[in-house]
């Protein structure tokens, strides 16, 4: 039929409605878990998160929406976070945001942006929320701080969120993510843009070194375009670092390298599976093919 030949076979796109950010992906229990933004409206609406599951990445099982606002910290809607895997438990964490009536900017006010975490031992049974972080939280900061993400490195855990300084600089804000103590706000070395969306942190081998290397991917905005560089609306990229979280300190020891110059892809997030592979998942069409209307006619 016409209307199934413009869908996607080998990507993952809603029957209808709106998609962004990948979200929350994890290997748990013997299955992938991918989630993303979505709204029901075509155009944008109130953002959710959508769920499938998959033993191999080929065939996959709708699950439906899966996270929708139900406490006042996310009452304009669930935002881009990860989820971590927790001892027998996978725990979410996400942006809750919240939007006020007023004549504001919502840039530098009248927005809540909120680190909210709820968890899970079994996919069926969810703990409830729990606010964790609120806009007073932040340090010099704007009002866009979101897409939390957690990582462990020599025993310690993170929690890394991308931003936009009170200054419209984009950087990192990292915290303890047990105590939740500020740890590290990250910029790199020369100005990238006035906001740092979706950060990822992993380590990989280099096997032409033979060492272990840090990555720390992020999606600037507002960068202008160099030669070839930097050419799609937003971009993703990475730097090769090195936390040292005895000083603390977070050394940036690249270049910001794109990913992928092509315009259809953004806000990669990552995930390790059961054979130690890291396999990145990214959202295809960013501010062009945002949506999915259906029928397609």
């Amino acid at each position: 039929m016409l209307a199934n030949n413009w869908k996607q076979n080998l990507h993952l796109e809603p029957e209808k409605g709106w998609l962004n950010d990948p979200n929350g992906l994890a290997y748990f229990k013997g299955k992938y878990h991918i989630f993303h933004q979505y709204s029901y409206e075509v155009n944008g609406g109130l953002k959710l998160w959508y769920y499938y599951t998959s033993k191999d990445l080929i065939k996959y099982e709708d699950r439906g929406v899966f996270l929708t606002p139900t406490i006042e910290e996310e009452k304009s809607g669930v935002y881009s976070g990860s989820a971590n895997i927790e001892g027998d438990k996978l725990v979410f964490y996400y942006t809750g945001n919240v939007k006020y009536k007023g004549d504001y900017d919502y840039v530098h006010a009248g927005r809540g942006h909120n680190t909210i975490s709820f968890s899970t031992e079994d996919g069926v049974n969810f703990t409830e929320k729990k606010c964790l972080l609120t806009t007073d939280d932040y340090p010099n900061m704007s009002n866009h701080v979101r897409d939390p993400k957690v990582f462990e490195k020599n025993g310690k855990n993170y929690l890394v969120l991308g931003a936009r300084d009170s200054n419209d600089y984009g950087c990192l804000l990292v915290y303890d993510k047990d105590t939740l103590e500020p740890y590290k706000t990250i910029y790199s070395e020369k100005n990238l843009g006035f906001m740092w969306e979706c950060p990822d942190y992993f380590q990989l081998k280099d096997e032409k070194i033979g060492k272990v290397v840090d990555l720390l991917v992020a999606s600037p905005q507002g960068l202008e375009p160099q030669g070839d560089l930097y050419n799609n609306k937003y971009q993703t990229g990475y730097f090769f670092g090195k936390l040292d979280y005895e000083k603390p300190e977070f050394e940036i020891s690249s270049e910001f390298v794109e990913i992928d110059r092509g315009h259809d892809f953004y806000a990669p997030q990552s995930m390790e599976d059961d054979k130690g592979r890291r396999i990145v998942v990214g959202w295809m069409g960013v501010c062009l093919l945002y949506t999915s209307p259906s029928p397609r006619d």
